[in-house]
């Protein structure tokens, strides 16, 4: 059980995988922790395996992860933005203004006082200025970014990028229906193929006939 996770964890971060024997015991390994030298693996903590067999994600060998790593930014960076602004009190940064001309001390001494009225203001800014009092934020607030639909569009080309209907993650609205549909969807064209080729290439390693599998 633990073996096919990880087969499967490897394949959709990398877009392949390695199998190999280990004291008897079958294992794998993902590309960043083996090198290849004469036709054989060099694997970290193991050391050299001369028979071994490489599963493919795809017939390309490119990982799902490979055409959706700005979508990922995008979305880390959004949840970045929300977590300091709930850090921050969700307070923005902006400018107070003062009508007298305040000296550099005094200044300080204002800011200071602000600093102590906001304690928890760890990602905002406060600059004091001459002139009337007048609080001017600084910023663009989360509604005018769009934020939220911006994180659900990115979101769903991560989700379809894996194989994995929107309705799922409830990402997008949808019945209870729909919901039986897309479950099916996903194990049907996502599960059950990935599994397939799992065991497949399995079999054909250990020179095992599990034709069942196709069915």
């Amino acid at each position: 059980h633990n073996l096919i996770q990880n087969i499967c964890t490897h394949m959709l971060i990398s877009g392949y995988v390695y199998i190999y024997i280990h004291k008897n015991i079958l294992c794998c390994s993902s590309p960043n922790n083996v090198n290849i030298c004469d036709g054989a693996l060099i694997i970290k903590n193991i050391g050299k395996v001369n028979k071994f067999h490489t599963i493919y994600y795809s017939s390309t060998g490119i990982s799902p992860m490979y055409p959706i790593q700005e979508s990922i930014e995008i979305c880390n960076l959004i949840r970045s933005y929300y977590v300091g602004l709930l850090q921050n009190g969700a307070r923005p940064s902006g400018i107070l203004t003062h009508a007298a001309i305040l000296s550099h001390g005094k200044r300080e001494v204002i800011q200071q006082e602000l600093k102590l009225l906001y304690k928890n203001l760890e990602k905002g800014s406060i600059a004091v200025l001459e002139g009337s009092y007048n609080w001017t934020p600084i910023g663009i607030c989360p509604e005018k970014l769009n934020l939220d639909t911006n994180y659900n569009y990115f979101s769903k080309e991560i989700a379809m990028s894996f194989g994995v209907p929107p309705i799922i993650l409830s990402i997008t609205d949808a019945t209870f229906h729909n919901y039986q549909e897309a479950k099916e969807y996903l194990i049907n064209n996502t599960v059950l193929p990935i599994l397939r080729t799992i065991l497949n290439n399995i079999s054909i390693f250990l020179e095992l006939d599990i034709s069942i599998i196709n069915y």
